[in-house]
């Protein structure tokens, strides 16, 4: 086996598809959208056999808030639905990790894994090459089962919602591909995270490129909410399709406070669920539900969308860690200075 750090698109693209848990955040599509974003750098590597045939990959991407020696403060490593290994190949999986920590280890201060399938079969490798596993629940709901009763399963109070809002002539629910209105969307998702969330959000471009790139090859949609033509929510909805499964996915979400008696976070939620079931996707995947045993708010208004309860925790390993503590003691003083 050979490690490369570069493949063929086509041949990357047609291991992802095949791949049982083959996903849109493993693809090189997503890598374009890394590599085309301001402070963030993709990282990919690929395992293959003698023949060159692909045995496993990982895309993971470093996010920095800043550039020069204060952005390395900020740089943090994110891989979603990573690694992918044909057949579960341990041996595999070890030479990707091994060699990942050696590239991601000189470029971030961590790296965080967030699972989309349940990989507790490999925990102890992921342990032995000192990445820490903790539990991390999500929803998902099954959209193959149709569009009825997947609006009979929503909580009675979200029915009521969906309803009262449908009744407005004013609002709307669109699939968008305007440029103009993934800006807007960017405004209020920007300032939701700043004032509420206190977390950093992507910059603009991101959000661009995944119009630009994902969207315009099916792989993502945008759905907006509008209210007298002006844009009060919406959602970014990256989509997998492979082998065996099409899953959408609720990437970010945001609501305009000031316009909460219309529930735009209900209606950008319900926008990709009734989208999926009528398109033949199979699931929506809320992409992260907090920790058991801790509240979250977040949590208890996903649940009420009638998916399942699943815990497929987060892998995280620490690769500086006196800059680890620095930055945390860093993004303590930021969000300190939000309020």
């Amino acid at each position: 086996m050979k490690v490369l750090y570069t493949i063929d698109h086509l041949k990357w693209s047609n291991f992802v598809y095949h791949h049982p848990n083959g996903n849109i955040f493993q693809t090189p599509e997503m890598y374009e959208v890394y590599r085309n974003t301001k402070n963030y750098e993709p990282v990919f590597l690929a395992v293959v056999s003698e023949d060159n045939e692909i045995l496993g990959i990982l895309l993971s991407v470093i996010q920095r808030e800043y550039r020069g020696t204060v952005g390395n403060l900020t740089a943090r490593a994110i891989v979603w639905g990573g690694p992918l290994i044909k057949n579960n190949n341990r041996q595999v999986l070890s030479l990707i990790l091994n060699k990942y920590n050696k590239i991601g280890g000189q470029k971030a201060i961590f790296t965080q894994v967030r699972n989309l399938w349940d990989v507790s079969d490999n925990i102890d490798v992921f342990t032995h090459y000192g990445y820490q596993y903790s539990e991390h629940l999500n929803f998902i709901i099954d959209l193959s089962i149709g569009k009825n009763r997947l609006f009979s399963n929503l909580s009675p109070s979200k029915r009521r919602q969906i309803r009262r809002v449908r009744e407005k002539k004013n609002v709307e629910i669109l699939n968008t591909e305007d440029e103009n209105d993934v800006i807007e969307f960017y405004k209020i998702l920007s300032f939701y995270y700043s004032t509420h969330i206190k977390k950093p959000v992507p910059p603009l471009e991101f959000f661009l490129n995944i119009l630009r790139i994902l969207v315009k090859k099916s792989l993502a949609k945008v759905f907006v909410i509008k209210y007298n033509e002006e844009i009060i929510g919406g959602i970014v909805c990256p989509i997998s399709y492979n082998c065996s499964k099409k899953t959408i996915y609720e990437l970010y979400i945001c609501g305009s406070r000031k316009h909460n008696n219309l529930f735009p976070s209900v209606m950008a939620t319900w926008a990709p669920i009734e989208w999926g079931s009528e398109n033949k996707i199979d699931y929506f995947d809320f992409m992260g539900a907090g920790k058991p045993n801790v509240d979250y708010g977040v949590r208890e208004f996903k649940a009420k969308f009638g998916g399942k309860l699943v815990n497929y925790g987060r892998f995280e390993k620490v690769h500086k860690p006196i800059k680890f503590k620095i930055a945390k003691a860093g993004f303590k003083l930021w969000r300190k200075l939000k309020k």
